[in-house]
C-alpha cells in the first residue's frame, strides 16, 4: 500500500534535521581527523552522545579498543569520587600505653610538596610516645603497574606505588642556598651516604652543570656533566617494599632506631581514622596535571576502602563485574594511571563512564575536577570556550586521546571521547585536530 505523499513529506521534514546533523559531524570528522592528510593513517575511534535525549549522536570505529593513555584516569577519578568520601583516609592510629602504633592506608598526599597542609606530620613531630609503623600485611600490589615501561625509572612520571607514599615518592632536587652541597633536597637523608658517597659529594669541581641520575634497582644517586646548570630534578626513588619510605620519615622527624619502629599486622581493631586533604582537591589535582602517582595510588586507595587492603587488581576485578558491569565493552584494564600500554579501552567505554559520572554526581562536581579550556592541560588548547568543555586528555608515544564534556551552542551538554592511537606525526596536530572537530561540533547543536 502506497503512503500519501504528504506523510512522506512530514516525515522528511521531521528527520531531515537529523540527517543533515549527522552528514555535518561525518563531513568535520573526515576533514579534521579521518582524511587529514597527517593523521589519516592512524587508527581512530569517536563517540558523541547526546545524555538528554540518550542518543549517539556520531560513532566511528566507537567499539574497537584502543590504549586510552591517560583518559584510564577517568575510570580512576569515578572510583574516587564515588568511594573515598569527603576526605582522604591517611592513616589509622591506635595509642597503647607510651607507643603510638599508625598503618598507613596509600594516601599519596603526605609530605607531598604539593599539599602544604600536613597535620598528622605535625601531630607525629609533637607526640613524645613511641611510634610504631605497621603496614598491612595484607596488602598485594607490585611497586610497577603491569606494562609500565622500565626505562622510566628515573623520571619523575613513573613513580613506584607504596602503602605509605612520602614526598610523592620523589626525591627533591633544588639549586643549593650555600649549605656547602651542589644542590638542596628533599628527604635530606639522601644527601648522605649510602644514598651519595662523600667522596663524590667532596670531589666535584662541576660548578652548577650537572644532572642527577639514579642507578638502576638501587637507591644510588649520582652526579654527571651537562652542558646546562642545574635548575632542579625530581627522581623516583626505590621504595624497597615500604623500608626507604620508612627510614625517610623516621629521619624526617628525627627520629632513631629506639623510639621508632617498622612492623606488619593483620588486625586493626580499635584503630581510629586520620584524614588528610579534601578528596576533591586531590582528584583536581590529579587531573588538571595528569598526575601518575595520584591516579595509581587513588586507585590503591578505593581498594583499601572496599576490600580492606591495598590490592589493585582484585580492585578492577570487583569493579568490572559490579560498577561498570553494562559497560559496552569489557575493557582489559591494568592501572589506574594509564602508564600502562596493556590498557584497552573503547570510545563507548568513555562515553559510559562519563555518562555515570554525569548523572551520579552532576556537572558542577565534575566541572570542579576535570580541566577545562585554558588550565591544566587543557591550557593551550579551547581558551575560547573555558567553562564549556571539560576534558581529560591522554599522551604516549603514537597515542593522542580526549574524552569529556562539551557544551553545545544551544546550551546542551554533549559527551564525546576521541582516541587516537598509531599516529606517526607530532601529538600538537593530532590535538589541533581534535580541537578543530569539536569546535565544529558544538556549533551543529
Amino acid at each position: 500500500m502506497r503512503k500519501p505523499i504528504h506523510r512522506i513529506i512530514f516525515l522528511l521534514f521531521v528527520l531531515a534535521p537529523f540527517t543533515s546533523s549527522a552528514q555535518f559531524i561525518q563531513r568535520e570528522a573526515n576533514k579534521y581527523l579521518l582524511e587529514a592528510p597527517q593523521i589519516q593513517q592512524a587508527h581512530i575511534g569517536i563517540s558523541l552522545y547526546d545524555p538528554d535525549s540518550a542518543k549517539y549522536l556520531f560513532q566511528y570505529q566507537s567499539d574497537h579498543f584502543f590504549t586510552p593513555a591517560s583518559n584510564t584516569k577517568i575510570s580512576t577519578c569515578y572510583l574516587a569520587m564515588k568511594y573515598l568520601g569527603d576526605s582522604l583516609l591517611s592513616f589509622r592510629m591506635r595509642e597503647v600505653g607510651d607507643t603510638l602504633f599508625i598503618t598507613p592506608a596509600g594516601d599519596p598526599t603526605f609530605l607531598n610538596p604539593l599539599f602544604p597542609e600536613q597535620r598528622f606530620f605535625r601531630y607525629l613531630q609533637q607526640t613524645n610516645k613511641k611510634i610504631e609503623l605497621q603496614y598491612n600485611a595484607a596488602d598485594e600490589f607490585t611497586p610497577y603497574g603491569s606494562g609500565w615501561t622500565w626505562d622510566g625509572y628515573q623520571d619523575n612520571y613513573s613513580t613506584e606505588r607504596a602503602s605509605m607514599p612520602i614526598f610523592g615518592n620523589l626525591v627533591h632536587f633544588s639549586r643549593s642556598n650555600g649549605n656547602g652541597l651542589p644542590f638542596v633536597v628533599k628527604p635530606k637523608l639522601v644527601a648522605r651516604p649510602p644514598f651519595f658517597s662523600e667522596p663524590l659529594i667532596q670531589s666535584l669541581g662541576k660548578g652548577d652543570r650537572f644532572d642527577i641520575d639514579r642507578q638502576f634497582e638501587k637507591n644510588l644517586f649520582f652526579l654527571k656533566n651537562s652542558a646546562f646548570a642545574f635548575t632542579g630534578q625530581q627522581i623516583p626513588f626505590k621504595t624497597d617494599n615500604g623500608l626507604t619510605n620508612f627510614l625517610f620519615l623516621r629521619d624526617t622527624l628525627n627520629r632513631t632506631g629506639d623510639n621508632f619502629f617498622m612492623g606488619a599486622a593483620r588486625q586493626f581493631e580499635g584503630y581510629r581514622p586520620v584524614y588528610s586533604q579534601l578528596t576533591d582537591t586531590m582528584l583536581r589535582m590529579m587531573m588538571y596535571e595528569s598526575d601518575n602517582h595520584l591516579a595509581d595510588q587513588s586507585l590503591l586507595m578505593v581498594s583499601q576502602k572496599r576490600l580492606g587492603k591495598l590490592h589493585d587488581e582484585a580492585l578492577i576485578d570487583l569493579t568490572l563485574k559490579t560498577d561498570f558491569a553494562d559497560m559496552p565493552h569489557p575493557p582489559r584494564w591494568t592501572d589506574g594511571s594509564g602508564l600502562s600500554r596493556y590498557n584497552l579501552f573503547t570510545p563507548d567505554d568513555f562515553i559510559f563512564i562519563l555518562q555515570r559520572m554525569k548523572k551520579e554526581f552532576g556537572m558542577r562536581r565534575i566541572a570542579g575536577v576535570f580541566p577545562t579550556g585554558g588550565i591544566g592541560t587543557l591550557k593551550s588548547y579551547y581558551t575560547q570556550i573555558p567553562g564549556k568543555i571539560y576534558a581529560k586528555t591522554g599522551t604516549l608515544s603514537g597515542v593522542v586521546t580526549l574524552s569529556g564534556f562539551l557544551q553545545a551552542a544551544s546550551g546542551k551538554w554533549l559527551i564525546f571521547s576521541v582516541l587516537v592511537n598509531n599516529h606517526r606525526t607530532s601529538a600538537k596536530v593530532v590535538r589541533d585536530g581534535i580541537q578543530n572537530f569539536l569546535l565544529s561540533v558544538r556549533t551543529q547543536y
